[in-house]
């Protein structure tokens, strides 16, 4: 236990090799230890050494057969990799578990299956053991006041999507109506962004080095009306904080895709889109309806000097088919539909962005074994600015979403730039974002009903050059006037909806479904 506890420790410093070290003594003294096995894989994973971080979790729930966070793990190495017998399997296996009431990560569950019970239980049975309800915080006497005092928590505060989306949002609050408070567990890199979070509100409170309970503490001592949660179960999160019930009213919104499964938590910011009333049951929380996105959006993006192909590494010539999603959101099912376009499409690419050779190696090997020439997937690894992401997207000509984990912000930008996103929603709220912010970007004709649809909408795009061109136009056009990049609309809506809780706790009502129109 105290190589164990050693280890944990180094992990928290980042000295990940000493990490491993630690936890290989702990487990030479037991070779049972369950825990030691699986955060040595975390471990393994953080260096890079995605094999033995594998081989790690699977040890683990050789030790521990219940161990389904380590199976959750396991399931985000192999989806990350593109490994499509072992995503498959390990998938299935996940939500088996989730369904069993085995303890999963809550995030790995989504890309595991579009199953919002299985994403449901997985919330429900992590928070009530990793952050269950504590006793409440007695109630301090509210001092009579006009305003309606926010408090937003995050560790996403610094140069982060998160951050780049709500900006805008905690700028245009109306402040004579609301007062605004900041609780940052995240880091402060040194960004304007962070910066710029640090003047967006009245008053601004690290709190990386407080306990969960010192933080519910600063937000009832704060006299908070409504906590808002910007992280839910991602780095940095302070969901923890709000088990003690420090303010009167919690929201859940917009870092995490799904239920939190917590009791604490009153409710969710949504759209008609996204939670379907026959979901409603598979959410803790009850829903808010925002009448256009769930996602706050602005139109402060620049776009710069647009690059030649050969500089993106793309060919001459040719239709590009893009997706930038993160590869974990890559399923069989659907790259075998974007390797039909390409048979279909003569000269046509798929584009690609991220960093993982294991993975771009694995998919150019299914992709020739489809009979698909390699250099027909191009992969761009180089991190950007956001002007010249947005810049070379001028190349792409129309975006192919994934299911069952959508594009999210990612679509956003692609949205931005002007390329049409198809993409084809599923059940749970991770499946449907997609199809929320191209709605609000005035292409609702893009959400496809079926993967039937979605095959025979890219290949109308590919062939008729007219049509795709009048879709571009509505998205360059609509940058001005659409609903996804109106953040005072935004925000005005998001107001109406904090009102309405508030004034329904003065009334002495139980958090309940709210629509705003």
């Amino acid at each position: 236990d105290a190589h164990y506890n050693r280890g944990i420790a180094l992990y928290d410093m980042k000295r990940w090799e000493d990490a491993v070290a630690s936890f290989d003594a702990a487990i030479a003294a037991d070779p049972n230890h369950g825990s030691a096995w699986h955060n040595r894989g975390i471990a393994l994973h953080d260096l890079g050494r995605v094999d033995d971080a594998l081989a790690s979790y699977d040890r683990a729930q050789l030790v521990n057969p219940i161990a389904g966070e380590s199976a959750g793990y396991a399931f985000n190495i192999v989806a990350y990799l593109c490994d499509w017998p072992e995503r498959e399997r390990r998938g299935a296996d996940l939500v088996r578990r989730a369904l069993e009431g085995q303890r999963v990560e809550p995030f790995n569950m989504i890309a595991a299956g579009d199953n919002p019970q299985a994403q449901y239980e997985a919330a429900r049975k992590f928070v009530a053991y990793g952050v269950p309800a504590q006793s409440p915080l007695p109630r301090k006497p509210r001092p009579p006041s006009d305003k309606i005092r926010l408090c937003y928590l995050s560790g996403d505060f610094h140069d982060h999507p998160v951050a780049q989306l709500t900006a805008p949002l905690f700028e245009h609050h109306d402040r004579d109506r609301f007062e605004l408070i900041a609780l940052s567990s995240g880091p402060n890199d040194g960004s304007s962004m962070h910066a710029r979070m640090q003047k967006a509100f009245e008053r601004f409170y690290d709190v990386v080095p407080a306990s969960n309970a010192q933080v519910a503490q600063i937000i009832q001592d704060l006299n908070v009306d409504i906590a808002v949660d910007l992280s839910g179960f991602t780095k940095g999160a302070r969901i923890g904080a709000l088990a003690y019930r420090p303010a009167p009213l919690a929201v859940n919104m917009l870092g995490f895709p799904g239920t939190t499964g917590a009791s604490y938590i009153d409710y969710i910011i949504a759209d008609p889109h996204l939670i379907s009333p026959e979901m409603q049951g598979f959410f803790t929380e009850k829903p808010v309806y925002l009448p256009d996105t769930y996602m706050p959006n602005h139109r402060e993006r620049l776009i710069g000097t647009t690059p030649s192909r050969a500089e993106v590494g793309l060919p001459p010539q040719g239709f590009v088919f893009c997706c930038f999603n993160g590869s974990f959101k890559f399923a069989r099912e659907v790259f075998e539909i974007w390797l039909r376009l390409l048979h279909t499409v003569p000269g046509s690419v798929l584009w690609f962005n991220f960093n993982y050779d294991r993975a771009a190696e694995n998919l150019r090997h299914f992709a020739q074994s489809q009979g698909i020439a390699a250099e027909r997937l191009v992969f761009s690894k180089t991190r950007l600015s956001a002007e010249d992401h947005l810049a070379r997207l001028q190349h792409a000509d129309v975006f192919l979403d994934t299911r069952p984990y959508n594009a999210h912000a990612t679509a956003a930008d692609i949205l931005w730039a002007g390329v049409p996103v198809i993409t084809c929603p599923g059940k749970a709220f991770a499946a449907r974002v997609a199809g929320s912010l191209v709605s609000a970007a005035g292409l609702p004709e893009f959400v496809c009903s079926s993967l039937a649809d979605y095959e025979a909408l890219a290949l109308r795009c590919a062939r008729d050059a007219e049509f795709l061109r009048a879709a571009k136009d509505k998205l360059v056009l609509g940058r001005a006037t659409s609903a996804l990049f109106d953040v005072e609309r935004y925000t005005r809506n998001l107001e109406n909806a904090y009102v309405t809780m508030w004034e329904r706790l003065q009334k002495g009502m139980p958090p309940e479904r709210i629509s705003i129109v």
